[in-house]
């Protein structure tokens, strides 16, 4: 068995996250939209060649519209713009046209200075110090890291919110469970497979009891109204 791409991801994921306890700032299906709307995206054309566009940015309006209505929506679970910037999902910029090209760039905060470079004509110009809307600054978010990958990190969230289940929601009880993500396994040497994780999983203690282990290959889809067809119930078997 090998971890796969995918795998790697939601291990990523895992750790900006701070494990399990971090999943609620993720466990909302627009939240989970809106971040896959600002990851990277590619083309391919005809003749077989690859474009690869920069991750897009979001004004940060967008963001606090999302915060206050699952702040208002939920008494549990409150999350903030602060838990995405410490979790290392979200960084804030700023949008500037360059003068030379007119191509719009987004500059982080710890890149800003008096000179800046355009990515698409690599000259530099000056920030418009006096020239700035100062009355709607266009300040930006950019996905980072894991959450910069598209697809949903490549099926990475739908993983980690399936582990977030066993670890944290189905036993009130703390239950005991090892895993792995997104493992590609061989057998002899025919018929590989793939598997978005796996895992033990034991049901915490009920009055001294302590139950057998039982051992979980687990597949996850993406917002998928028929995700699983018949072909991939006798896969699994």
């Amino acid at each position: 068995a090998q971890v796969a791409e995918p795998g790697r991801i939601a291990d990523q994921i895992l750790a900006s996250l701070g494990g399990f306890w971090g999943i609620r700032l993720i466990a909302d299906g627009n939240t989970l939209k809106l971040l896959d709307e600002m990851s990277k995206s590619t083309t391919k054309y005809t003749d077989g060649t690859i474009e690869e566009f920069p991750d897009r940015s979001i004004e940060v309006k967008r963001w606090k519209e999302l915060v206050n209505r699952r702040t208002n929506q939920s008494v549990f679970g409150r999350v903030s713009l602060d838990g995405f910037i410490n979790h290392n999902i979200l960084r804030l910029g700023l949008v500037l046209q360059c003068p030379n090209c007119r191509k719009k760039n987004w500059y982080g905060i710890d890149t800003l200075s008096e000179k800046v470079k355009c990515e698409r004509c690599l000259k530099n110009y000056s920030f418009p110090q006096g020239s700035l809307h100062f009355e709607r600054t266009p300040w930006h978010y950019r996905v980072v890291g894991p959450f910069s990958v598209p697809n949903y990190a490549e099926g990475a969230y739908a993983t980690v919110l399936s582990l977030n289940t066993f670890v944290r929601v189905l036993d009130s009880h703390h239950a005991n469970v090892s895993y792995a993500t997104n493992l590609h396994y061989k057998i002899g040497a025919d018929n590989p497979f793939e598997v978005d994780f796996t895992l033990w999983y034991q049901r915490g203690r009920i009055l001294d009891l302590e139950e057998e282990p039982v051992l979980v290959f687990g597949e996850a889809k993406s917002f998928a109204t028929e995700g699983f067809q018949q072909a991939d119930v006798d896969r699994m078997r």
